[in-house]
């Protein structure tokens, strides 16, 4: 229903997933707006993440002029919460 996303890695990433699970969780407690860790599994296989979605406008919804004026932005703000070391 649009509520919650499921993100999944195979072991050879599971860090990678593991450290946004982190990164959300250390935003979420400083009270920035940011997606809700509802569950984490690890299996041999890999991971799985699911989080809360946010308020917003998804970007499949804009209009190709809209996204390439937002595209910026937006990679610009993922990469600052990627690159965070917590």
């Amino acid at each position: 229903d649009g509520h919650a996303f499921a993100k999944i890695a195979p072991a050879s990433r599971r860090g990678e997933l593991a450290g946004e699970r982190d990164r959300l969780i250390w935003l979420k407690g400083r009270g920035v707006a940011c997606p809700e860790v509802i569950n984490w599994q690890e299996e041999q296989e890999g991971a799985c993440l699911v989080i809360t979605a946010i308020p917003g406008v998804p970007a499949a919804d804009l209009s190709g002029a809209d996204l390439l004026k937002a595209w910026p932005s937006m990679g610009q703000q993922l990469g600052a919460v990627h690159s965070l070391s917590v």
